[in-house]
């Protein structure tokens, strides 16, 4: 690489990281200002390339230019490569073949496309061990914050960021709907566990841990994250999310096998929460494990207006009791997944195109899954899982065979906590959220990025 390649690698690079941390940061807050500072990150990402594509074009012939620019369009040499490329293909022909091409066309270029180019552009500029630190410590930060936010809305009834009241006694923050906030959590309860259980060194200031970029942790900063880790444990338990529980133990499941320990730890973990938790969801949702619906029904119309009972409530449960509302608390997913196997049934193969589904049905499948399926048929799904099973198995790999070290411990937990997001998306519409879904191409890039990053280290 001459002076002038590193000069625009460091220097776009380092704008990028800046950017992609205001995007990690605002993700949970504002679906605005994640696209804002998402569409900044594409923007820098296209024009670093194309500094890059000019410069090493000059004096090359057209075919020797193209094949630069082909190169310049995916990471060299990474190993989704090849899968990314046959899941791309897979949903373009869903487009070709959709129900409503004019839809499926710009969801592939605005949405699908964007959500690959955040991955490329992670995996692509954070190469140094300085721009992981910073990008974790946002991921961890933000994720405290939330957390800290959820029982600030549990105990006010309502959060401190954006005012949204506490609605059927279930922990939101931001997000809108309490299964969100609880995707989110399990997305980094195992990481932020890791770093915590990481064996510590000498205790030194947490400033100077920072300015050096230290990738271990001494008793300072571990109690900081111990603390917020218990926080994000009793708002993951206070979102009520069924799907959420079960995407967090899975998720604890995996970061043990994975590093081969703590097993004890985590199982007396989760024994605490559910003890803990599943006492409260059963009183106010009135709903189990081997239950598909929420049977609680709550009659509003025989609230007083003017009682004590009804000052207590949300704005949203006022209104109702001004509407006489008879209100179901909860829907079971049977229903919703039967409709998504009809549209699976009249469009196998290809389905019915990208961002068709709620063309041809009123309502989410509460099945990422099964509503892939319909809209980008059997191939498409087959294929996007295949993806999710290379990277995940790959990353697995080789986080197994690595020394027990920061780099391990976080990537061990984005592992997990990345299972535990899959598999609470088959529970719910995770994937088909703006915030949650940018969250996954984000974290997909972090798990490409890290071993690159280690590697990188370990030379120097």
């Amino acid at each position: 690489m001459d002076t002038y390649t590193e000069k625009i690698e460091k220097r776009y690079n380092r704008i990028i990281v800046f950017f992609y941390c205001l995007a990690i940061a605002s993700l949970p807050v504002s679906i605005a200002l994640v696209e804002s500072m998402a569409a900044f990150v594409i923007f820098l990402f296209f024009l670093k390339k194309v500094l890059l594509c000019r410069y090493e074009s000059q004096g090359k012939r057209m075919p020797d230019i193209l094949r630069i620019i082909l190169a310049s369009s995916y990471p060299k040499g990474h190993f989704l490569n090849k899968w990314i490329g046959l899941h791309v293909m897979s949903i373009f022909i869903s487009v070709v073949f959709s129900q409503y091409p004019m839809i499926s066309l710009i969801a592939f270029v605005g949405k699908f496309l964007e959500g690959y180019l955040l991955y490329f552009s992670f995996v692509d500029c954070v190469r140094t061990k300085s721009a992981l630190r910073n990008c974790v410590g946002v991921f961890v930060v933000t994720a405290c914050v939330m957390a800290i936010d959820g029982l600030f809305q549990y105990s006010l009834k309502w959060d401190l960021i954006r005012h949204l009241p506490l609605i059927e006694h279930r922990v939101s923050t931001t997000f809108r709907h309490a299964n969100d906030f609880g995707a989110y959590l399990v997305t980094f309860i195992p990481m932020v566990f890791g770093l915590v259980v990481l064996p510590k060194r000498r205790s030194s200031s947490i400033r100077e841990e920072w300015r050096l970029s230290r990738m271990e942790f001494g008793l300072p900063l571990k109690i900081i994250l111990f603390v917020n880790l218990i926080f994000m444990l009793i708002s993951l338990g206070l979102t009520f999310s069924r799907g959420s529980w079960m995407g967090f133990w899975i998720s604890m499941l995996v970061f043990v096998v994975i590093l081969r320990k703590y097993f004890v730890t985590v199982i007396l973990i989760s024994l605490v929460f559910v003890a803990a938790f599943l006492p409260l969801m059963m009183k106010y949702r009135d709903v189990s494990f081997t239950t598909d619906s929420v049977n609680l029904v709550r009659d509003y119309s025989k609230i007083d207006s003017h009682s004590e009972e009804f000052r207590k409530l949300s704005a949203v449960e006022q209104d109702r009791v001004r509407t006489s509302q008879t209100f179901q608390l909860g829907m079971g997913r049977t229903f919703f997944w039967e409709e998504a196997w009809e549209v699976i049934r009249k469009y196998p193969f290809f389905g019915s195109g990208l961002n068709t589904y709620s063309k041809l049905v009123n309502v989410y499948a509460h099945n990422c899954y099964l509503q892939m399926a319909g809209e980008t048929g059997i191939i498409g799904l087959v294929f996007f899982l295949l993806l999710m099973g290379v990277l995940i198995g790959k990353s697995a790999q080789y986080c197994i065979k690595m020394p027990v070290n920061f780099y391990k411990v976080v990537l061990a937990g984005a592992i997990a906590g990345f299972v535990g997001f899959l598999s609470q998306s088959f529970f719910d519409t995770t994937l088909y959220s703006v915030q949650l879904g940018n969250l996954m191409w984000v974290m997909m890039g972090l798990m490409g990025a890290i071993p690159s990053v280690y590697a990188q280290s370990k030379a120097e």
